[in-house]
């Protein structure tokens, strides 16, 4: 998630809390009730919202991580381009695999 669309939802939850609170005043229901049902309402979003961020962040699910993988994944493929066949055949017998790209693929399945 970009900065830009975090900015872009938090501006969306202070104003939709400022309308639910209107709505609620206008609802007739006494000045102090609507901003604690805001205010707890906000603290339960929040909780949430931490809770799943930190789901992601310890089951390597962010989108540094998949990065990151995907980087090591890209440059491994690299350098196994620029290796000679008979440098590939050396690396394929140290590792005891018939195939690496069998190999590459069996592991993204």
């Amino acid at each position: 998630m970009r900065k830009f669309d975090v900015l872009t939802i938090g501006l969306i939850l202070l104003l939709a809390g400022g309308g639910i609170y209107g709505i609620l005043q206008l609802l007739g229901i006494e000045t102090q009730q609507p901003g604690t049902w805001i205010g707890g309402l906000s603290i339960l979003l929040l909780l949430g919202w931490t809770a799943t961020y930190l789901n992601r962040f310890l089951t390597g699910k962010m989108s540094i991580h998949q990065q990151g993988e995907m980087y090591k994944t890209e440059q491994f493929k690299q350098q196994l381009e620029a290796m000679t066949p008979e440098e590939l055949a050396e690396f394929q017998a140290e590792l005891g695999i018939d195939s690496i790209a069998e190999t590459i693929e069996d592991k993204g399945q």
